[in-house]
């Protein structure tokens, strides 16, 4: 099965997971009169046998995915400067503020990275992600796992 093929299957686990926790969750417990039309038990079979499919394939996987941790580690790692790069101050020039009791207060703000070089960073990265991402794509459509 190609990786690309392995990595829908297993989101598609995942959310078969999470729908019959769900509906275990709900139909576990009930009024007497009131009878479940579920077999909790068989549904707990059933997540049970899924979330060792699950644990199979991931590991699979996780070890077939070894010629591009580089690269996913790297997008990660770049996801989390960008994230970085958004929320660092960039205010900069004369500002009027209120100052405690006196009423306001004229300050003047220098930065070093500036809001233009900040966004200038931001797309450079994006456009390596995309990079990395298309080499993870190619990677997945054309490895197979057993």
């Amino acid at each position: 099965m190609k990786l690309s093929k392995a990595l829908k299957t297993k989101n598609r686990l995942v959310g078969e997971i999470n729908k019959l926790q769900q509906l275990i969750q709900t139909e576990n417990l009930y009024e007497e009169l009131n009878q479940s039309k579920f077999d909790v038990q068989q549904l707990y079979e059933e997540l049970k046998e899924n979330q060792t499919k699950l644990i199979s394939l991931k590991t699979s996987l996780a070890q077939e995915n070894s010629g591009i941790w580089k690269n996913i580690f790297e997008i990660t790692e770049l996801k989390g400067r960008i994230q970085f790069l958004k929320n660092l101050n960039t205010k900069e020039g004369t500002f009027r503020e209120r100052d405690g009791f006196t009423g306001t207060t004229e300050r003047k703000y220098v930065v070093q990275i500036n809001k233009v070089k900040v966004e200038d960073e931001i797309n450079s990265i994006e456009e390596k992600i995309l990079v990395l991402q298309d080499e993870i794509d190619e990677y997945n459509a054309t490895h197979t796992i057993e």
